[in-house]
C-alpha cells in the first residue's frame, strides 16, 4: 500500500507541468549562456593586478605610460598609476608569457627562460605591441637575473636593458626597468652610474618610490665609502612628506651610522640603533633587514665583532628574500668568521654567496678581501 502511494507521488502530473518544465529549461540556458558571455568578455579585457592584494581591476588599456595607464571601463576612462600596479596580464596574451610572469615571480630564472622561447622570434610578432614590449622586458630581465646570479655576462645583460629602456620609456615596465639597470651597474662596480639610476625613481612623485631609491642610493654610497654622502640621502628620505614612518626610521638608523662613520662612535649611538629595532613591527621585513645592516655596520666601528656578526646572522636567517640585503650580510659575515677562526662557516658563506649571488658586486668584493668595514 505506501509502496503504490509513494509510487503514485512520484508520477505526480502537476509536479510535471510541460509549461514548467520549459521554463525551467529555458531558464537554465539564458543562464549559461550569461557565464560563457561573461567568460568571453573577460578573454577580451586586460588585467590589472593591484598592489596590496587589492581586487584586480578588469578594463580595456586605452593608452601606456611610464607613470600611468589610462584604462576603459563600463563607459568611462579612469587613472591608474604606475605606484598602484603589481602587473598586467593582457587580453589574448600568450600562455607563455603568463607561465614566465609567473616564473618571475618564484625567482625561477631558468623555467622563465624556458617559458618565453615559445614567443620569441617570428613567433611574437601577431601579438599586440603591448605584449611585444612585455616579451621584450621579460627577457631582458631574465639574463639580468641570471648575470646577478653568476650565471651570465653583466655587460651583455646591461646592454640589452640599456637598450630596451631607450627605446621604451613610456612603457610601464621602464621604471622597473631603471631599478634593474642601476643593480647591474652596482654589480658592475659602477656605483656611480648605480645612484644616478636610481634618481629616476627619486623624482617620481610617490613617496614609497622615492623612499626605496634614497635608501639604495645611501646604501651604494656607504658601501663605496662615501658616508657624508649617504648621510645627504638618510637625511633627506627623513625630511620627505608622505614617507611611512617604519622608513622615516630606518632613515634615523643611516644617519646615526654616517655620524658614527664620520668619527667619535658612541655606544649611545649603537644603543639607539637597537631602540630603533625594538620600535619596529616584526612585519616590516624590509625595514628591519636594513636596520640590522646598519647595526652590524655600527658594532664594526665600535671594535665588536661578536655583535656584528650576531647583527649580519640577523639578515641571514630572517631576511634571506630579500636578495639585496642578504648578499650584503653574507659578504660582511665573511671576515668576520674568519677572525673567530671558523673556515668551516666561512667556506659555507662563501659557497652560498657564489652560488645565489654569483655576479653581484659583494660576490667581487668579497673575493678580493676588500669588504668595507
Amino acid at each position: 500500500m505506501f509502496q503504490s502511494m509513494r509510487r503514485a507521488e512520484r508520477f505526480n502530473p502537476e509536479r510535471f507541468n510541460p509549461v514548467q518544465l520549459s521554463a525551467a529549461r529555458f531558464g537554465a540556458i539564458l543562464w549559461v549562456m550569461l557565464i560563457v558571455s561573461v567568460a568571453q568578455g573577460q578573454g577580451t579585457k586586460d588585467t590589472i593586478f593591484l598592489v596590496n592584494g587589492e581586487s584586480p581591476t578588469l578594463a580595456t588599456i586605452q593608452e601606456v605610460h611610464s607613470l600611468y595607464l589610462v584604462v576603459g571601463q563600463r563607459g568611462k576612462s579612469e587613472k591608474i598609476e604606475r605606484n598602484k600596479i603589481d602587473r598586467i596580464q593582457w587580453a589574448g596574451e600568450p600562455v607563455e608569457l603568463k607561465n614566465a610572469r609567473e616564473a618571475v615571480s618564484r625567482r625561477e630564472w631558468s623555467a622563465a627562460r624556458e617559458q618565453l622561447k615559445g614567443v620569441k622570434g617570428d613567433a611574437v610578432d601577431k601579438f599586440s605591441a603591448a605584449i611585444r614590449v612585455d616579451v621584450q622586458y621579460f627577457d631582458c630581465l631574465i639574463d639580468a637575473q641570471l648575470a646577478l646570479s653568476g650565471k651570465g655576462d653583466l655587460d651583455a645583460a646591461r646592454t640589452r636593458l640599456f637598450e630596451f629602456g631607450k627605446e621604451n620609456r613610456e612603457s610601464i615596465q621602464f621604471l622597473p626597468a631603471v631599478e634593474l639597470l642601476a643593480e647591474l651597474e652596482w654589480a658592475r662596480g659602477d656605483g656611480n652610474a648605480a645612484v644616478r639610476f636610481y634618481d629616476q625613481w627619486e623624482k617620481t612623485p610617490w613617496p614609497e618610490f622615492q623612499a626605496l631609491a634614497l635608501t639604495r642610493q645611501a646604501r651604494i654610497l656607504y658601501a663605496m665609502q662615501k658616508p657624508s654622502e649617504a648621510l645627504i640621502r638618510w637625511k633627506s628620505l627623513s625630511e620627505r612628506d608622505g614617507v611611512d614612518p617604519f622608513q622615516r626610521a630606518l632613515a634615523a638608523t643611516g644617519i646615526t651610522l654616517c655620524e658614527m662613520a664620520a668619527g667619535n662612535a658612541t655606544v649611545e649611538q649603537v644603543q639607539q640603533i637597537e631602540q630603533k629595532i625594538r620600535d619596529t613591527d616584526s612585519d616590516q621585513e624590509a625595514v628591519l633587514s636594513g636596520m640590522y645592516l646598519c647595526l652590524g655596520y655600527a658594532h664594526v666601528l665600535q671594535k665588536q665583532p661578536t655583535d656584528a656578526l650576531l647583527a649580519f646572522l640577523h639578515v641571514d636567517t630572517l631576511f634571506e628574500d630579500r636578495v639585496t640585503d642578504h648578499a650584503e650580510a653574507l659578504a660582511q659575515l665573511l671576515p668576520l668568521w674568519e677572525e673567530q677562526g671558523r673556515q668551516d662557516r666561512v667556506r659555507e658563506v662563501q659557497s652560498r654567496l657564489q652560488e645565489q649571488y654569483g655576479g653581484t658586486y659583494w660576490v667581487r668584493h668579497a673575493a678580493s678581501g676588500l669588504v668595507d668595514r
